[in-house]
């Protein structure tokens, strides 16, 4: 996580949805930051599931946009996704 955060300045995390059921909690959370190199705001999302056990986590499962961010980060060439479904390779920079 160091070195993605090496990449943004100004991370804001919002939790959007959220529903608790016995001893776990899932969540949508929607992620603001700006590229360190540029200024440019990028943004994602991502779901958590989260269980506790004695007022601790016991065990968590996570999804994010990862190839959103980078894409926004220039990490990635943009339409990634739509690239790789056609099966073409990735090449950039």
């Amino acid at each position: 996580m160091t070195s993605l955060r090496s990449h943004l300045q100004g991370i804001s995390i919002t939790i959007t949805h959220a529903v608790e059921q016995d001893d776990w909690l899932a969540a949508r959370i929607s992620f603001q930051s700006a590229c360190a190199a540029t200024g440019k705001p990028v943004s994602t999302t991502g779901h958590v599931m989260i269980r506790f056990e004695d007022g601790k986590m016991a065990e968590s499962f996570n999804q994010f946009d990862y190839i959103s961010l980078f894409e926004q980060l220039g990490q990635m060439p943009q339409d990634t996704v739509a690239a790789c479904l056609t099966g073409q390779g990735l090449m950039w920079r």
